[in-house]
């Protein structure tokens, strides 16, 4: 649910809503997810969508931090307006 609304977000700020689905995607899949469900380790998946330059215009600082990133965060206060 987080990443759909950061994706909501970054498509709301100017991104193609294809791409950002594309990069979202390109990101939760690149063997990382494997070893999130397998291995136990960190999931690391906010830190890389911050990390890149589509994602610039969203404000992760508004959404919930690590333990509230499974819950519904309003699409507004993702937005840097």
């Amino acid at each position: 649910m987080a990443t759909e609304n950061i994706l909501m977000a970054a498509v709301k700020a100017g991104g193609h809503r294809q791409q950002i689905h594309e990069k979202s995607g390109s990101h939760s899949h690149e063997g990382r997810a494997a070893q999130v469900k397998q291995l136990g380790k960190p999931n690391d998946l906010i830190e890389r969508l911050k990390a890149d330059p589509a994602f610039a215009k969203v404000n992760f600082r508004k959404s919930p931090e690590p333990e509230g990133l499974h819950r519904p965060v309003r699409l507004s206060r993702l937005m840097n307006l």
